[in-house]
């Protein structure tokens, strides 16, 4: 019989209760767990010792309080049936409370038997699992329930061959009931019975799958930064604060020469003599949490020579925003920088070559054209003064005007020739390279195409070819000349070819330079190609762009 029914038999009071005394709680609690009231409202406490210590309260009728012999010879027999009550009652408390904290644990806890059987989880290992019902999962071998097919059975055998089941860590991802890829990090730990054999397997997980993705995505980030920085085009300098190299990219080794096993732990080996001052004010500027771009200066490579570098650099931050070291950008722009200084020359000699054209035309005017006009008309003025009174020296002298005039037509003609061929407005480009041909006195053998060209593309063909045979004729002692104009994929190739001494030197004359600045003026490119001894070639590549106004 429980004692609450027996007590309350002995003391004719069904409402009976009763408190046991938690003395680390200091109060009195019932045998479900709650406290019992301080003050009960229209009841009476009589208090329960052994052992002169506190066990229990009874909570009762207040008309008790008459006949307290029987209240109190009640409690004294009851004393250490209560007391074995209150342990077994501070116990259940005690196993209430952990398991509250053990299903409100975020972490999977569960116990196996010696069978590696789940015998008991928590609410987290449950939900884990996915399966709907807790009970589905009792009993179930936990290589079933949280470790995935494909490794089941090596778990299975791991769990048999170690009967000591000494305490370890892992890691394991699997797929549970609900179709969730999680990852738990695992530490297990024997209990042991009374004889020292192992009773139960304790696992403690705790879900990193959040972790895990969190990890991989970072892992993922920074190897595709590192792809980045090994693949990138330009130089990638890391400095620490100490101004010593911590990274040094396949294109930094590219463009300076040194490998990075020369350079990262020391000093800068690629900064110029004569810099420091320089380099020092870019290090603090970014030290300061400043970013720049575009910065031009000039570097040195491993083998002495100076180039043309673009520097860009940012600070590199800890989470606090502290400046940890930086990051700086070196981009190669030697080529760039001597394309600008042919640009810039280019443009020069297009002016200078305009203003000796006109100068030229001036002279040709006032030399040749202008004088026989001049003399014309003082012979027209001498004719008309005669013609009355002596026409036979009029007539004489209108003849010699009209022979004057011939001329002057004649001399203008052909300078309109030299500024533009007439021929190659009127018949196209291969008349006007036979003209050509027909002029040099050194054999020419020519293949151009019939249909006609843009008019710039002409031209410049024309020019490339006029000034090549010119050069043949000068310079090269040839026997013959092959020149050739063809179509090739949306461009126009030329092509002047001799047998000649070779050795010519295309910066040697203004006559090429003016060329290749005609043709790139067009998107082209002109080369030249001549080995002493082996003849010279020259070679005009240009779109076959429509015409545009200029």
């Amino acid at each position: 019989m429980p004692i609450r029914e027996a007590l309350a038999g002995a003391l004719a009071d069904p409402t009976l209760e009763i408190g046991y005394w938690l003395p680390e709680q200091e109060r009195y609690v019932t045998a479900g767990g709650k406290p019992l009231p301080d003050k009960p409202d229209g009841r009476t406490v009589t208090p329960v010792e052994h052992a002169g210590r506190p066990t229990a309260a009874l909570l009762h009728d207040p008309m008790l309080a008459d006949e307290p012999e029987l209240v109190d010879a009640v409690a004294a027999a009851a004393g250490l049936w209560l007391d074995n009550e209150r342990l077994q009652a501070k116990l259940r408390a005690q196993i209430e409370f952990l398991e509250a904290i053990v299903n409100a644990s975020p972490s999977l806890l569960c116990s196996l038997n010696r069978e590696g059987r789940i015998a008991n989880l928590n609410d987290a290992a449950w939900q884990a699992s996915g399966y709907v019902e807790e009970n589905d999962v009792k009993g179930r071998p936990f290589w079933e329930v949280f470790v995935g097919p494909e490794e089941g059975d090596e778990w299975r055998r791991q769990f048999e061959q170690a009967p000591a089941h000494e305490a370890t860590s892992f890691e394991h991802t699997f797929v549970n009931q609900r179709g969730e890829r999680l990852t738990i990090a695992w530490s297990t730990a024997p209990l042991y019975d009374d004889d020292g054999g192992v009773r139960y397997v304790v696992c403690g997980g705790l879900d990193i799958t959040e972790r895990e993705l969190q990890h991989r995505q970072l892992q993922a980030s920074e190897e595709r930064l590192q792809a980045a920085i090994e693949a990138s085009p330009v130089a990638i300098v890391e400095y620490a604060l100490d101004d010593t190299i911590t990274r040094w990219n396949p294109a930094a080794e590219r463009i300076f020469g040194w490998t990075a096993e020369e350079v990262v732990g020391g000093k800068a080996k690629h900064q110029p003599p004569g810099r420091e001052q320089e380099l020092a004010e870019l290090f603090r500027r970014v030290r300061d949490g400043e970013v720049y771009t575009n910065v031009e200066s000039k570097r040195v490579r491993s083998d002495g020579e100076y180039i043309d570098v673009e520097i860009s650099a940012a600070p590199i931050r800890d989470p606090s925003g502290r400046v940890l070291s930086h990051m700086a950008l070196f981009a190669d722009i030697s080529e760039r920088k001597r394309q600008e200084e042919e640009l810039r020359a280019s443009r020069a000699r297009i002016v200078e070559a305009g203003d000796s054209a006109r100068r030229q035309l001036e002279r040709n005017l006032h030399d040749g054209a202008q004088q026989r006009l001049v003399a014309l008309s003082l012979s027209l003025r001498l004719a008309q003064s005669k013609v009355s009174t002596d026409p036979g020296t009029a007539e004489a002298v209108l003849d010699g005007a009209r022979a004057e005039l011939a001329a002057a037509l004649d001399e203008l003609r052909e300078l309109a020739r030299g500024i533009h061929p007439a021929v190659l407005t009127d018949r196209g480009l291969a008349a006007a390279i036979e003209a050509l041909a027909t002029r040099s006195p050194v054999p020419v053998e020519f293949e151009a195409p019939q249909e006609k060209l843009p008019s710039s593309v002409d031209a410049a063909a024309y020019y490339v070819i006029a000034e090549a045979l010119a050069n043949v004729i000068k310079y090269a002692d040839a026997t013959g000349v092959n020149v050739r104009v063809a179509r090739d994929d949306g461009r126009a190739v030329v092509t002047v070819s001799d047998d000649g001494v070779g050795g010519a030197d295309p910066a040697g004359g203004s006559g090429l330079s003016g060329l290749a600045d005609r043709v790139e003026a067009l998107g082209g490119n002109l080369t030249v190609e001549s080995r002493p001894g082996e003849g010279t070639c020259v070679t005009a590549v240009i779109p076959l762009q429509p015409d545009r106004a200029t």
